[in-house]
């Protein structure tokens, strides 16, 4: 007896803190805390739970409940205690429901906007009552906030059918914040919370286009689908059961399933999303790639997939409602930058999920349970083991088999028992365009381990539920509150700023490890393709901006025709930033997409570039300076031009042009009639026709310039023609005088001080072998780099001349392809720019280009060379050189290469070798003074990671370097400020011979330097298809100091309203908003409009239109009620002149003796 008694009090202990389900954050952003509810006793001396007589006051047929734990009804004779459930007595306890099923459901009165939380359990005992066949019996409980101290608990008499109703009304059933109430239920050793999460994971583009992808994918077996198969299966799937649960991530896809939904099925899926059975993750068009993008894109990128999300499905953000996309889900890029928990908290995210990192430290990880940890504050968990379905044997072609299913999970659990610093454990279902099958195959089969599980949780200890991100990180969160705090510690944080680079089959080959550092540079052409259309559609939408702000939206007189062709421009906006938003995918921009694919993305950004160029054409009626973007391939003939800064800050920069060489004399004049110097460089062997000329432009503004053909020279303009080199020359530039021998760097001498630097292309060979190849992804030399030797040189330079350019040619192959380097330096400005055109041949495994900087900067510190490259742009990194690759093995160069997004660079004590890029690059510091950057690559054996195919890749790639040295304090300043102002040049747009109309500025004043406007754009109105509606603009200010950088790093006080005098007066709402817009934070209206920008801090707000200003096309639709009403009333009146008009036809007969026939027989 007294063995029994332990063991059915062992028994009650895992009932009651086994599933322990008794807090609930719903999707409404309310927190629900049961615990309080709970009589989680276990001593066998006192009653458990709650007696609930069933017969009036019988206690001879009661019902036992242990909220948030197992349900039982208690069919004993004389209940005195819970030892009268051992099986001692005649009756036998019966259950409603296993202590791990519970789950909890949120329902919105649409009327009231109250919310109702329901607890549901299942599995219970077989129960025949009311069914034709047995089948478990199940419990549901609603709660019921009340105010009343005490809690009480009603059997529902509507209970039928094996399902029985309890309502409970407590003052612990009432939202709040969240917080442990109730701590006396341990959590028990060894029990494992498992949150199994269907999600999807459907590239967008890979090995077939995303066309091919949604309509018709199959991968000859039973594991892979259409996209559409997919989203409609899983649909009808979730209809089928409320306990299962979506995690749908890429909106490309589902925007496009959306699309064609009908108004039934679009409210399904929108009270899925309610009651949080459907959760988005991330939210972006795309699972974009972390280590190749600009902030900015990453961004954007998201921005329209969150707009998209609140306009469609109210998703974002409204009245009761806060947003459904606030768990990143980053799990299949390739490494992870410091930027991404930077932008997760600006959008409002509560946790993220990721899996590329370094495979040795997820085995170091594993080893010290720090999988669940706080990155820079955002907490984080680690897949332990893929994404998709971790344990092999959980597949389901062929049928279900829940034991066998069961004992992989449990297996896979075990191997990683410990890898966690909680017992929540996220276990991911869901590979590469999978659950193709998910109502017919999928979803049961799960059902079936998950009751199956339940039914034997002695031998397993793993609670297992349909869950979301959202329902993990609620669990992993509040375990940790009401658990690991009570102990002094918290979610840990990690050292490190990123997880770059990443590498997989560590243990595996002859060294063992493959290094995802190839993709940095691969397939270039298509990289800066996306960072131009980035800056094109950055322009445009300032441009647009510009149109709205000039026009008076609150005239009774305007017309949409007359403020901008709304609809075309929107059209082609909201193309480009798909385009764009698309080729960010982490298999795009990584340039690890099939040939056929990279064409695609090609082809999406030129014909949306193209769409773009009209809508300029539209614009150029509304908006002064706008018209289609300078061809750089076209020659200028004359007329004028519009030159746009996006930026906003004032810019003096040169501008070139490629010029027809049968007029090189010209002349360039600015609106105002002034001479403008300029420079034409006559045509050479190797090199084109081209005019320089220096712009300035005010910020966020244009300025106009004459082009001319003349019959003389002008005193204004200089023609250089080209030269053969010296063997060495000097030339000054600002502050500089830069040193050239035979055609290449040599030195830069700045304020009297010389530093050595030379820059030279030199080439990889591709290793290829048994192990590792290089391939798409990975990058492995397969020796020392060995330098390229220029065929031809010619020089652009004379005395006193404003632009020096040296052009060199090498040649690539025996076809006389071709790559040219173009060394370029400005009379004013103190850098030295490098213009490339790239063309690798086809030779042996394959070759990799690189541009080798060296200088006598001593770069080590403390015996590691130490160099910094940046995090998507965004802010710098510093490495330190990794020399514990061996050596001989040329790895170490893998390893020890990182993504160059903006800039990168070395200094000591006194200099700084700075370089500035307009396309991401791998890139390193392989010895003491030196920078590398790949500027192209082309692999001809595939290194295995799925591509299947080589990366053959004979294109032409186009980038730019701008190279800065001075002393060690001025680089920071320095790559900042050219960082912008190369990626997001001047726009040169050709308005034709009519002589251009000025314009109204956007910005009162340049503004601080330390502040960069990130984003200018409009927000088309929600639910306006057919933009009827005024939009309201989104914009973004970033501070791009730290508090360490001096007088630039302080905070900034901005006034909107003085800054942006005209955009307020049309727009004139501020709200400080998420990242990404999608959420209000502070809605101030008209009477604050300072902004508080603290070092390296992103302030996003929106700035609306008032709807009681505006007439009645541009303003808010009137309300459905009022339209009904004037249509009623319109009838009315219509049926009164009828019946009017007939009484009086009928008079005038009468009068005339005619009746009605004769008069409609009568031949008038």
């Amino acid at each position: 007896r007294i063995m029994r008694a332990w063991w059915l009090a062992l028994a009650l202990f895992l009932v009651c803190v086994a599933g322990h389900p008794c807090t609930y954050s719903s999707p409404q952003g309310h927190f629900y805390d049961f615990s309080p509810v709970s009589q989680c006793i276990t001593d066998e001396s006192k009653e458990v739970g709650y007696v609930i007589p069933i017969n009036g006051n019988s206690s001879s047929d009661i019902i036992l409940i242990n909220v948030c734990s197992e349900l039982k009804h208690m069919g004993c004779g004389n209940y005195s205690g819970v030892s009268h459930c051992s099986g001692d007595q005649s009756s036998e306890c019966t259950s409603f429901g296993t202590a791990t099923s519970g789950t909890f459901r949120s329902r919105v009165d649409p009327a009231t906007g109250n919310e109702t939380i329901t607890l549901q359990y299942t599995g219970g005992s077989m129960c025949t009552q009311g069914e034709a066949e047995p089948r478990p019996a199940s419990a549901l409980i609603t709660w019921k906030c009340t105010t009343e101290d005490a809690t009480n608990i009603i059997f529902s008499p509507n209970s039928s059918a094996c399902v029985y109703e309890f309502e409970i009304s407590s003052p612990h059933a009432c939202a709040r914040a969240p917080g442990p109430q109730n701590k006396a239920c341990p959590w028990p050793q060894g029990v494992r919370n498992v949150y199994l999460v269907p999600h999807s994971h459907d590239d967008v583009g890979w090995n077939e286009t995303p066309d091919q992808y949604y309509t018709s994918h199959y991968d000859g077996s039973e594991d892979q689908g259409p996209v559409q198969k997919v989203l409609d299966t899983v649909f009808a799937a979730l209809q089928e059961d409320p306990s299962r649960t979506f995690t749908q991530v890429e909106q490309e896809y589902f925007s496009r399933w959306w699309e064609v939904r009908n108004s039934t099925e679009r409210d399904i899926y929108r009270t899925m999303v309610r009651n949080g059975q459907v959760e988005f993750a991330v939210g972006g068009w795309v699972m974009h790639d972390e280590a190749t993008p600009t902030y900015s894109a990453m961004v954007d990128q998201m921005t329209e997939g969150h707009l998209y999300l609140k306009d469609q499905l109210g998703v974002g953000g409204g009245p009761g409602r806060t947003s459904s996309v606030e768990y990143g889900w980053q799990i299949d890029p390739f490494g992870h930058s410091a930027f991404t928990p930077d932008m997760n908290r600006l959008m409002g995210f509560k946790g993220h999920v990721m899996y590329r990192i370094d495979d040795a430290l997820r085995k170091k990880m594993i080893d010290e349970a720090s999988l669940q940890f706080s990155w820079n504050g955002m907490p984080t968990s680690v897949l332990v083991d893929n994404y998709a379905q971790p344990f092999g044997e959980l597949n389901y072609r062929f049928g279900c088999h829940p034991p066998d299913a069961a004992e992989s999970l449990s297996t896979y659990l075990a191997k990683y028992r410990g890898s966690d610093l909680t017992p929540a454990v996220l276990v991911p279902y869901g590979t590469d365009f999978g659950l193709f099958k998910a109502q017919e195959r999928d979803y049961p089969c799960l059902d079936q381990l998950i009751e199956y599980m339940r039914a034997n949780f002695d031998q397993y200890l793993i609670n297992i539920r349909y869950a979301t991100p959202r329902d993990y990180f609620s669990g992993l969160l509040s375990f940790v509150e009401t658990n690991v705090s009570r102990s002094g510690t918290s979610l840990p944080g990690v050292p490190q700023e990123d997880f770059l680079p990443y590498t997989d089959k560590v243990g595996v080959g002859e060294y063992g490890t493959g290094f995802w550092t190839g993709f940095y540079s691969s397939r270039p052409a298509l990289k800066r393709l996306a960072r131009q259309g980035e800056a094109l559609c950055r322009q445009v939408e300032v441009i647009y901006a510009a149109a709205w702000a000039s026009s008076d939206i609150y005239s009774v007189s305007t017309t949409l025709a007359t403020l901008v062709n709304t609809p075309l421009v929107e059209s082609a906006l909201t193309h480009l930033r798909r385009a764009l938003a698309r080729v960010q995918h982490h298999d795009g921009i990584t340039g690890t997409a099939q040939s056929a694919v990279v064409d695609w993305y090609s082809n999406d950004i030129n014909t949306a570039v193209a769409a773009t160029n009209e809508a300029l054409q539209q614009l150029s009626l509304r908006a002064p300076g706008a018209g289609p973007v300078w061809d750089q391939d076209k020659l200028i003939k004359g007329g004028w031009v519009s030159v746009a800064n996006s930026l906003g800050w004032d810019r003096v920069e040169w501008v070139m042009l490629p010029l027809d060489p049968s007029s090189l004399n010209v002349t360039v004049t600015s609106i105002d009639g002034t001479p403008v110097p300029c420079q034409v460089h006559a045509p050479g062997a190797i090199s084109n026709a081209a005019l320089f000329f220096q712009a300035r432009v005010p910020a966020l503004g244009h300025a106009y310039y004459l082009v001319q053909p003349t019959s003389s020279m002008s005193p204004h303009a200089r023609v250089v023609y080209p030269s053969s080199p010296d063997t060495s020359m000097s030339i000054t530039a600002g502050d500089s005088t830069v040193s050239i021998s035979n055609g290449t760097l040599k030195s830069v001498t700045r304020n009297g001080t010389v530093l050595d630097l030379s820059a030279h292309l030199m080439m990889y060979d591709s290793y290829v072998g048994y192990d590792q190849q290089s391939g798409a992804y990975i990058f492995r030399p397969n020796g020392e780099a060995y330098p390229l030797n220029a065929t031809r040189t010619e020089v652009f330079h004379d005395p006193g001349a404003n632009v020096t350019e040296v052009v060199q040619e090498y040649t690539m192959d025996e076809n006389e392809k071709h790559s040219r380097v173009t060394i370029r330096l400005y009379q004013d400005l103190n850098f030295v720019e490098m213009s490339f055109e790239i063309f690798v041949p086809s030779a042996g495994s394959g070759r990799e280009l690189v541009v080798r900087l060296s200088s006598a900067i001593n770069s080590s510190v403390d015996g590691a060379r130490t160099f910094w490259t940046d995090s998507n742009g965004a802010g710098p990194i510093i490495h330190r050189y990794d020399s514990t690759i061996p050596g001989e093995s040329f790895e170490g160069y893998s390893r020890n290469y990182y993504p160059i997004v903006y800039h990168a660079g070395i200094n000591d004590s006194e200099h700084h070798l700075s370089v500035v890029t307009d396309t991401t690059h791998g890139g390193s510091s392989l010895d003491d003074g030196d920078l590398e950057l790949m500027l192209h690559r082309r692999t001809l054996v595939d290194d295995g990671r799925g591509l299947g195919e080589v990366m053959d890749d004979s294109s032409v790639a186009s980038s730019t370097l701008r190279i800065g040295v001075g002393a060690a304090s001025a680089s920071t300043t320095w790559k900042i400020n050219q960082a912008y102002l190369l990626n997001y040049p001047l726009t040169v747009m050709k308005l034709g011979w009519a002589a251009p109309a000025l314009g109204q500025p956007l910005l009162a004043a340049s503004l601080p330097p330390n502040v960069h406007l990130m984003t200018l754009r409009t927000v088309a109105a929600f639910n306006d298809p057919t933009h009827l509606r005024a939009p309201s603009m989104l914009v973004r200010l970033k501070h791009l100091y730290s508090p360490d950088d001096g007088p630039l790093g302080k905070p900034v006080l901005l006034d909107i309203g003085e800054n942006f005098p005209n955009l307020v007066a049309q727009f004139g709402l501020l709200s400080i908003t998420t990242l990404t817009g999608t959420q209000v934070l502070e809605d101030r209206g008209q009477s604050n409009y300072t902004i508080l920008l603290e070092p390296q801090a992103i302030v996003t707000f929106r700035l609306g239109v008032s709807p009681h200003r505006l007439p009645k096309f541009v303003g808010v639709p009137p309300p459905a009620s009022q339209v009904i009403t004037i249509a009623l009333v319109l009838g009315l009146v219509l049926l009164a002149f009828t019946f009017l008009g007939g009484f009086i036809i009928m008079r005038f007969l009468r009068s005339k003796q005619i009746t009605v026939k004769e008069f409609l027989m009568k031949d008038f």
